[in-house]
């Protein structure tokens, strides 16, 4: 899950599972707009780092991606 790989590669923490909050395993502000900006690379989708903030636990984010790449709104994701 392209949410998950960018996050443990990020963080360098491969233990980190879907279920793990970004912050509380090492996430700070400029680590989610890094994720942010590797997510929008990998999907043509135009992030906020907002997201992160509001859907911290990875498998939330992961379905709010995949959902707005569902939902065809590459480039007006908000």
């Amino acid at each position: 899950m392209l949410v998950l790989t960018l996050a443990r590669e990020l963080l360098e923490r491969p233990d980190v599972t879907l279920d793990d909050d970004f912050f509380t395993v090492g996430g700070d502000s400029i680590s989610a707009m890094h994720l942010v900006g590797r997510i929008s690379r990998q999907t043509g989708l135009r992030l906020r780092v907002s997201w992160v903030y509001a859907t911290p636990v990875l498998r939330d984010l992961a379905a709010a991606v995949e959902q707005a790449r569902a939902n065809g709104r590459v480039g007006h994701a908000s």
